[in-house]
């Protein structure tokens, strides 16, 4: 159903330079989704709503609530949630994702972080906050083409991201609060499920 939908946002990301999640990372986070079956969905980093579909198209009940600041980017992801029969259950929020994040309320049952990676560290508690026991974080690009590793050089000008996704995972994993796998696909995902 959602075919056609993908192909032109692929070919739109492509055109535009926008990044959508690699395939490998989609794969696990559409069978994340589909595990957890989350009602109410929170997304770090719309672009043009690809991830959104597809979390959708995996958990048939739930809502999305996702976040960017592209205006741009957000007209293409209301108009393909739109065609794709989804945009009643979506609540789009333009904005700067820090200010979002750290002033939202509610709780969510999947919350999917893929925004400002250099931020993900900075987001870590305000996300715990938000997110339900027993609840799943889903983090891409955790390992940003893998500068973070233990054999890193931080001479180049990507220094401060990588060392930022670096706390992000030492928080992450040493979190007693959550159980993490890491997955080394694509860029690095994350999944934590928050212990209730």
């Amino acid at each position: 159903m959602f075919e056609d939908i993908y192909r032109f946002q692929k070919k739109y990301a492509a055109e535009h330079k926008v990044p959508v999640m690699l395939d490998d990372s989609m794969a696990i986070l559409q069978e994340t989704v589909r595990r957890a079956r989350p009602k109410k969905i929170l997304e770090i980093g719309t672009a043009i709503g690809y991830s959104g579909i597809k979390m959708l198209e995996q958990a048939d009940c739930a809502t999305l609530t996702t976040v960017d600041k592209d205006a741009d980017r957000l007209d293409v992801a209301r108009e393909c949630f739109k065609k794709a029969g989804l945009a009643d259950r979506v609540t789009i929020w333009e904005g700067d994702s820090d200010e979002i994040v750290r002033y939202a309320s509610g709780k969510f049952d999947f919350i999917m972080l893929d925004g400002p990676k250099g931020q993900y560290a900075r987001y870590l508690p305000y996300l715990k906050e938000l997110l339900s026991e027993g609840g799943v974080l889903f983090a891409d690009d955790v390992t940003f083409k893998c500068k973070t590793g233990e054999d890193f050089n931080p001479l180049h000008k990507l220094r401060t991201i990588s060392v930022q996704l670096k706390v992000f995972l030492d928080e992450l994993t040493n979190d007693k609060d959550f159980e993490t796998t890491l997955y080394d696909v694509g860029d690095g995902v994350s999944v934590s499920v928050k212990k209730g």
